[in-house]
């Protein structure tokens, strides 16, 4: 009998809402099925207590015992995470778009491309004393009429960097002044007047100006060397520069758009390392937006940013796209989150690097981390859409649906029509109870995105939790239509039926999806819409074949 679990009896002088009844109760609250906790108790000391004189089925558990239990077995059975990334005081800086005085809108791509060049190159000088704001957040002041003084109040910012650049012929006249914000003074200000052909000199030269005119107050220690620069090809780095600016329409024929400038660029110049990772970070992002099959997405993401790398280790963004790349298909846990470290390392000013990095530590449910990230995100591109509405993402995966609904509907309040902004507000409302305005928020981001099933299986998912049966059915023949004209991944599939209630069909799906190596798949310990189905042993073999933490959210 010594090997036996004993009758043991617990004082019955705790609420009633304490209690957990039943291995049943004892296993839902756990989110796994009844046999796994039997086996906790034998193995693993799992707290249940049996009734005196009763049969030993008969068990009864304590949440705040068991919460305490979950506690420790995650402390002893989870390798100790990495120390933190340091955190210094920094001055910030940032990047006012550049104005374009050519006179021809055609020109847009070169001022904002310029804009987007400053903002690298100056988060080089030296990231761990000088934050840059992200380029996202200053595209919100291109043409504004505010004050010096007030865009600086509203970023919390010391410097401000403004300049215009007039291109003619194949000559470009750059003009720049650096300002700082609490005097209005002006620092320092040049003009350029070169060939075209000198354009990247013309880069290196004003970043390097103004580290010049920073460093006595900011930098003594150390004259920042700006020497980075991949290309002296004028043509390599225009097709370059057109590639950042659809890139930064953050749409999937932008970024298809964006990967033709890129090609033709690297075919320009074959060592030219930032047009290889734009390459790469435009693949990955389709391969999030399920724009192309994972596979596919995931060899030319990481072939692309492993050529990069190769030109240039020291290069963050190239480490960046690798993690990613890394996230959405290999789920080699270690490797991701030391690409990750890494760009940070390189560039702590790098906004997607922060971004993508919370969402690893999300699927790990190393929240407290992934919080820190994001908001570090939205410190450095504090008006990006794509940062707010990932941090309401986040949130919704939190479960803090009040706060995930606030975040997400100021997102939609700033660009009501980015969809993907309405795409995590439909699930947030969803979770909330609030399913008219979920399935109305999903119609639109389904209108807006030109038709996603990503967008399409978030209605049905939320038509079939309201009880709109004959809608969800009508919504899932036209998903399964699509499948004629693109690529769809399993993984809506599986996230439309979990929403009808279909389980087998749900876990068909779910195979197809973990064979095509999804990378939505690793949001399964934390996605909210999959805990009607949490408790059942398939789901738990699903997050143990992905590789993922068995812990419940």
């Amino acid at each position: 009998m010594s090997g036996q679990p004993q009758p043991v009896s617990d004082p019955d002088d705790r609420p009633a809402s304490e209690r957990l009844d039943s291995w049943k109760e004892i296993a839902s609250y756990l989110g796994r099925d009844v046999r796994t906790v039997q086996r906790w108790e034998r193995t693993e000391g799992l707290p249940v207590n049996r009734h005196l004189h009763q049969a030993q089925h008969t068990v009864y558990a304590f949440r705040s015992k068991i919460d305490i239990w979950m506690k420790e077995r995650r402390i002893s059975s989870e390798p100790a995470a990495p120390p933190p990334l340091p955190v210094t005081t920094r001055r910030g800086l940032a990047v006012l778009p550049f104005e374009n005085l050519s006179g021809d809108v055609e020109q847009e791509y070169f001022s904002d491309g310029l804009t987007e060049e400053m903002v690298v190159q100056l988060g080089r000088l030296r990231p761990d004393k000088l934050g840059v704001i992200g380029r996202t957040t200053m595209m919100q002041y291109k043409n504004t009429q505010k004050s010096i003084g007030e865009i600086g109040r509203e970023l919390g910012v010391d410097y401000l960097l403004e300049g215009s650049v007039r291109r003619f012929d194949h000559h470009v006249r750059i003009t720049a002044q650096l300002i700082q914000v609490s005097d209005q003074t002006q620092l320092w200000a040049d003009s350029y007047d070169r060939p075209i052909e000198d354009v990247l000199a013309i880069q290196i030269g004003v970043a390097k100006r103004i580290a010049r005119s920073l460093a006595m107050e900011l930098l003594p220690e150390q004259y920042p060397e700006l020497t980075r620069t991949s290309t002296a090809n004028a043509a390599a780095h225009d097709l370059y520069l057109r590639g950042l600016f659809l890139w930064n329409t953050r749409s999937e024929e932008g970024f298809l758009q964006a990967i033709e400038y890129f090609q033709r660029a690297v075919s320009r110049d074959p060592e030219y390392a930032e047009a290889h990772v734009g390459l790469a970070v435009c693949y990955v992002t389709l391969g999030w937006y399920c724009a192309l099959p994972t596979v596919e997405a995931y060899r030319r993401a990481t072939s692309a940013a492993t050529r990069a790398l190769a030109l240039d280790e020291g290069l963050a963004e190239g480490h960046t796209a690798l993690g990613y790349a890394k996230h959405l298909y290999e789920w080699n846990w270690e490797a991701i989150e030391a690409e990750h470290r890494r760009a940070l390392e390189l560039n702590p000013s790098h906004v997607t690097a922060h971004q993508w990095y919370a969402h690893f530590l999300a699927a790990m449910q190393r929240f407290d981390e992934a919080l820190a990230q994001m908001r570090r995100a939205i410190e450095l591109d504090p008006l990006s859409l794509v940062i707010n509405a990932h941090l309401g993402w986040l949130l919704y995966f939190l479960r803090q649906n009040d706060r995930a609904v606030q975040q997400l509907e100021k997102t939609v309040e700033m660009e009501p029509k980015f969809e993907v902004s309405r795409y995590f507000l439909g699930f947030a409302y969803e979770q909330k109870g609030m399913y008219a305005e979920a399935i109305e928020t999903f119609k639109m981001a389904y209108d807006l995105s030109g038709l996603h099933p990503g967008a399409l299986a978030g209605l049905i998912h939320a038509c079939g939790r309201a009880g709109r049966d004959a809608e969800a059915r009508g919504f899932l023949k036209e998903l399964k239509k699509m499948q004629e004209r693109r690529f769809v991944s399993p993984y809506f599939f599986a996230l439309a039926y979990t929403g009808c209630g279909q389980k087998n069909l749900a876990f068909e799906w779910f195979e197809k999806a973990l064979e095509d190596r999804s990378g939505w798949l690793t949001n399964l310990n934390v996605e909210p819409g999959f805990d009607t189905i949490r408790s059942d042993p398939r789901f738990q073999d699903l997050v143990r074949r992905v590789g993922l933490p068995s812990q419940p959210a």
